[in-house]
């Protein structure tokens, strides 16, 4: 596991084994609720005991703990995932202490680019805080001779929704194109290689994510009502973006 990325991959995938668990916890919980007021011994309980058990029968799932509201905070996640990595990648171009003659001229341009777009909404509030003073002296960088601190933030922000453009452009904003034969070469796709070959897997990965793009967006905007996810597929979604940051995190450490 790359160094810079190692410690962004950890954290993704403890937060989707955490949404994983606690979808299953709800699932177990929704079953067994109305089963479980006729197998407890009422007369065996304390009044707070109880009061616990009857609390419980009749709680009743948030849409938000719904294999759909978990599957759009899994997609969430994953896009907040990619957000840090371009913040870790270019702090660690930072911290080579590189001059922007030394940089690739794309990564240099799209830096500027975005940062003074960042910087631009100090004219209005969109709600979010920022240090703008340190967004200007970021952009004050991008000059020759001057050692270049990179915006991180900015170069993030420029990140949308879940999507095969998404991480093409996470690629593009270091000066580099995603390969994405390369990404079913990965050692996480092994499995699924052997069955369908790489430039199939690769043609796979790239529609699996189209798919959750689109439901994504139906889940965000158009809520969860006729939305009828098939049984596992919460589950397959985890362990997909899981491989995908691995194999998507190995590719950019061996470019950088």
């Amino acid at each position: 596991m790359n160094a810079a990325f190692g410690p962004a991959i950890i954290e993704f995938q403890t937060a989707i084994d955490l949404m994983l668990s606690m979808s299953l916890f709800v699932e177990v919980a929704t079953q067994l609720r109305p089963r479980l007021g006729r197998q407890v011994n009422w007369q065996s309980l304390d009044d707070a005991e109880k009061l616990l058990v009857q609390s419980f029968i009749k709680m009743e799932p948030t849409l938000a703990l719904s294999e759909e509201g978990t599957t759009l905070r899994i997609c969430a996640q994953f896009e907040n995932f990619l957000r840090r990595i371009i913040r870790d990648a270019a702090l660690e171009i930072s911290l080579r202490k590189v001059k922007a003659e030394g940089l690739k001229p794309p990564l240099l341009a799209k830096n500027r680019h975005f940062a003074g777009m960042l910087l631009s909404k100090v004219l209005y509030s969109d709600g979010v805080t920022r240090d703008y003073d340190r967004l200007c002296r970021e952009i004050g960088t991008c000059t020759p001779g001057s050692v270049v601190t990179l915006s991180g933030e900015s170069l993030a922000e420029s990140l949308e929704n879940i999507s095969p453009a998404s991480i093409d452009l996470l690629f593009e904003l270091f000066g580099h194109k995603l390969n994405w034969d390369k990404i079913a070469t990965h050692a996480v796709f092994a499995a699924a290689r052997k069955q369908e070959g790489t430039r199939e897997l690769a043609k796979a990965i790239k529609e699996r994510l189209s798919e959750l793009h689109k439901l994504r967006n139906r889940l965000a905007h158009s809520g969860y009502g006729g939305v009828v996810l098939p049984e596992g597929s919460l589950q397959q979604t985890g362990d997909f973006l899981k491989r995908l940051a691995e194999a998507v995190t190995g590719q950019l450490s061996s470019v950088l």
